[in-house]
């Protein structure tokens, strides 16, 4: 998931205004504390050399909204999902491929040194937050734009999504692009042994 990104914004309708939460956690911050909490995770990993997916998952799993994010990656897809009685073991394959992501990333050439939050918005619902950062690589002298996208929910605000345009990485677009070939050719089954294949599972 390095340099495969996305190339365009998840397209919303936003507007400037403050963002709360009802347990008081800004998407700004559920943000700031996923990278913290990734960051420790790591570090702690590479001491006991552990499973990188499965440890990363237990600092991820209360920022990011794995279902959603299956849900909107294979929209088309969701009936034959739904239907398989595989839904969660696929929802459960994308976050580990997410996680394993997340720490190729964190540990690569290209790895995150920082995160910093310039902008926060709220659409005109009031159920997706937008949250503009500039993340630091090791790899460039410049920071990269990344695009985060949040959505309350009743443990709090969650990452859904996130864009980083100037490398061409799309969350969804990644997801989809990895599962959508292997659910063409068989079964939902075919799909989750991609993923974890892909994750070294």
């Amino acid at each position: 998931m390095r340099s495969r990104l996305l190339p365009f914004l998840f397209s919303i309708c936003i507007v400037a205004l403050p963002v709360a939460a009802a347990d008081g956690i800004s998407p700004s911050n559920v943000v700031l504390n996923a990278h913290i909490a990734l960051k420790a995770e790591m570090a702690v990993v590479y001491k006991r050399e552990q499973d990188l997916a499965s440890a990363v998952a237990r600092s991820q799993s209360f920022y990011w909204d794995y279902e959603r994010i299956t849900y909107t990656a294979l929209e088309d897809y969701w009936p034959k999902i739904d239907k398989s009685g595989k839904k969660w073991e696929l929802i459960s394959a994308v976050g580990h491929y997410l996680n394993h992501a997340l720490s190729r990333l964190m540990g690569s050439t290209h790895a995150v040194s920082g995160v910093t939050v310039e902008e926060e918005f709220l659409d005109e619902s009031g159920e997706v937050a937008a949250v503009t950062t500039r993340m630091k690589l090791q790899s460039a002298p410049e920071a990269v734009p990344v695009y985060f996208y949040l959505h309350p929910t009743p443990q709090g605000w969650k990452i859904f999504n996130f864009t980083a345009p100037s490398t061409g990485f799309h969350l969804y677009q990644n997801v989809r692009n990895n599962v959508v070939p292997a659910l063409k050719a068989g079964r939902i089954e075919d799909a989750i042994a991609h993923l974890q294949d892909l994750s070294g599972r």
